[in-house]
């Protein structure tokens, strides 16, 4: 048996390549196991359920374990700590790994795939709760670093559109981030348009200064300057 675990944009379980349906009691009990260090039951019982008393959140748990092995044999690990079952992949491992795999990567449609695989990489959108805050945080923060470093290897290899595209996904989701800035300028002047690369720059100032009351890095300033001053780069 095959398993593929999807946290990012969705939760989704497939097994065998099919789609399993999953109650969001379980699911969410799956969810933390994947995400979480492997963590005993009575910690992981008190992380779900913080609100009740010990007694009952381990309650909860063996109820949730009971189901989840009962109607999907093979997703857990039988041990204790609590951890997935070594077959089952989940996306997020991927997006850990990105780096790495672009590093290696000279194919432009390789790359294209990736972007698209980062662009929806956001974790577990809509769930809100407490035990969450901190993974959803740690994946955005991934997710921003492969933006980047897919848009400066797309750059590397001249495709302009896919290195605009990876700094305008990380933009919309930190829009105080210079270095997208940057790469987004780069994207421009690689295609020929250095009046749009200053109109970034000028619309990154902006928004620096009204936000934040600073003004924009040097490596951006710098950029702009050799673009009024030499009209190339």
């Amino acid at each position: 048996m095959t398993a593929t675990l999807q946290l990012l944009g969705c939760w989704r379980l497939a097994v065998s390549g099919r789609a399993v349906a999953v109650p969001r009691r379980d699911q969410r009990v799956i969810a933390a196991i994947a995400l979480l260090d492997p963590r005993p039951r009575r910690q992981l019982a008190e992380i779900l359920w913080p609100d009740g008393s010990r007694d009952h959140a381990q309650a909860n748990l063996r109820v949730n374990l009971s189901d989840i092995r009962r109607h999907y044999p093979g997703i857990l690990a039988d041990s204790d700590p609590l951890s997935l079952a070594p077959g089952v992949g989940v996306d997020v491992a991927s997006l850990r790994l990105l780096p790495s795999i672009i590093d290696g990567e000279t194919e432009c449609s390789r790359l294209r795939e990736w972007l698209e695989f980062a662009r929806r990489a956001e974790l577990l959108p809509g769930w809100y709760e407490t035990w969450l805050d901190l993974e959803q945080e740690r994946v955005r923060q991934l997710r921003l670093s492969a933006l980047e470093i897919l848009g400066r290897t797309l750059l590397k290899y001249g495709d302009a559109d896919g290195a605009l595209s990876a700094a305008t996904i990380a933009l919309d989701a930190e829009p105080w981030r210079e270095s997208s800035y940057e790469l987004q300028m780069r994207a421009h002047i690689l295609a020929g348009n250095r009046a749009l690369a200053l109109r970034v720059y000028e619309s990154a100032r902006s928004m620096l200064l009204r936000e934040l009351d600073v003004e924009p890095a040097p490596i951006l300033s710098g950029l702009a300057q050799e673009l009024r001053y030499h009209g190339s780069v």
